[in-house]
C-alpha cells in the first residue's frame, strides 16, 4: 500500500507516469503495458514495461525525442534517475528512481 506525499510531488510524479503512458499508447503497438510503484530506501521507484515494438535509443533524434528528453528533464530537475530499455522488437522496459518528497506536517500551536 502506497502512503501520500507533498502535493507537488505527486502531481510531477503523475504527470511523468501520464506522459510515458501516452508515448506507449501513440508508439509502441503494445497489446500490454504494466506499471508499478513501490517504496524503497526513501525512493518512489517506478516501473513501466510493455510488449510493444521497441526502439533503439541510439536513433532518436532531437525532435522524435522531444517527449522522452522532457521526461527526463521532469525527473532530473525531481533529483531523480531515469531508464530506458528497449530493443526494437522486444518491448520497452522504463524504470524511475525518484527521492520521495514527503507531505509537510503543519505545527498548530
Amino acid at each position: 500500500m502506497l502512503r501520500r506525499f507533498d502535493q507537488k510531488f505527486e502531481i510531477k510524479t503523475f504527470n511523468i507516469i501520464q506522459e510515458i503512458l501516452n508515448n506507449v499508447l501513440k508508439h509502441s503497438k503494445a497489446k500490454n503495458a504494466k506499471v508499478s510503484i513501490k517504496e524503497n530506501n526513501g525512493k518512489l521507484i517506478i516501473s513501466i514495461i510493455d510488449d510493444g515494438i521497441g526502439f533503439d535509443k541510439t536513433k532518436i533524434n532531437l525532435k522524435d525525442g522531444l517527449g522522452i528528453n522532457q521526461i527526463d528533464a521532469r525527473i532530473r530537475m525531481m533529483k531523480g534517475d531515469f531508464f530506458i530499455d528497449s530493443k526494437k522488437g522486444l518491448g520497452t522496459k522504463v524504470k524511475i528512481d525518484l527521492p520521495i518528497q514527503e507531505k509537510e506536517t503543519s505545527i498548530s500551536a
